[in-house]
């Protein structure tokens, strides 16, 4: 190196051996952030399901009624929000709007993976015979139970991923009949 970089006196050489850069995370902080995870999903669906319980069972019903369709508009409306992020950074003027859609596109995915997991958690509860959930607990359970199914499916490899990322669109495309309602599905239901 250069003395006018940095003298000679003020330079420290290590050997390579010497560096013990980053390490793997331990098994016990894995699981607890696995269960941190899960919990806090659980909680969040709960709280939704306790402050709003009409709003929250139209959307599950429109997820486990129609899973393909509700499927199907969570990728357009994603693509739709990611897309215009890129056609706002293209215009330069909007360039300052691309990180709000980058946000929107993140908050409307995690929202719609509580969503689908509560729905996945209803369902669960439905195919094993259990009744709709009525009651605050039974909300709670249905909730705890998604975000765990859908966190245990999620960690396979490979399909685990996909299966994740098909619930976050199930989620953002039964947010979005819910709130939007497009027009052109009007016909449909």
């Amino acid at each position: 190196m250069p003395d006018r970089v940095a003298p000679e006196n003020r330079i420290e050489r290590r050997e390579i051996e010497a560096w013990e850069g980053p390490k793997p995370p331990s098994w016990r902080r894995a699981i607890l952030g696995f269960l941190l995870g899960v919990l806090g999903i659980a909680a969040l669906g709960a709280l939704i399901a306790v402050l709003v319980p009409e709003r929250l069972a139209e959307m599950r019903r429109q997820i486990l009624d129609r899973p393909f369709h509700t499927l199907w508009l969570g990728f357009l409306t994603q693509s739709a929000v990611i897309g215009a992020g890129v056609l706002f950074a293209l215009t330069l003027i909007g360039l300052l709007l691309t990180p709000a859609m980058v946000l929107l596109a993140l908050a409307g995915g995690f929202a719609g993976y509580v969503v689908a997991a509560y729905a996945f958690g209803v369902g669960l509860f439905l195919a094993f015979g259990r009744g709709e959930p009525l009651s605050i607990g039974a909300r709670s359970l249905a909730a705890g139970l998604g975000a765990l199914a859908a966190g245990i499916i999620g960690l396979i490899p490979f399909f685990g991923w996909l299966f994740v990322l098909a619930m976050v669109l199930t989620g953002v495309g039964a947010i979005t009949l819910r709130v939007i309602r497009p027009s052109f599905f009007v016909g449909d239901e």
